[in-house]
């Protein structure tokens, strides 16, 4: 049995990434921080579901509306997320490039 190729050092076979969103999650250098962090953006464009790394680890996916860990999703664009805090502050998450 053969080890597999590991995607970019972060844990994960690179035969399993096949999207640009996929290979970006999998950038080490590309999640520095405590996050959250906008790994995705997938669904239809009519209702888009956001996929998010939250602090724990945890990777959770989320449409407009939808409560996180990390605030309620108030907006799901091409590239970017809006979530609302507890606080009532916005923050705005962006696809790493």
């Amino acid at each position: 049995m053969t080890t597999p190729k590991l995607a970019r050092d972060a844990g994960y076979p690179q035969s399993k990434v096949t999207s640009p969103a996929g290979a970006t999650a999998t950038r080490s250098d590309v999640l520095q921080g405590k996050g959250p962090f906008l790994l995705g953006i997938a669904g239809k464009t009519t209702d888009p579901r956001a996929i998010l790394l939250m602090k724990t680890g945890e990777v959770i996916r989320a449409g407009r509306g939808d409560r996180t860990p990390s605030g309620t999703v108030l907006a799901i664009g091409a590239d970017q997320v809006q979530l609302k805090t507890s606080f009532g502050h916005v923050l705005a998450l962006t696809l790493a490039e």
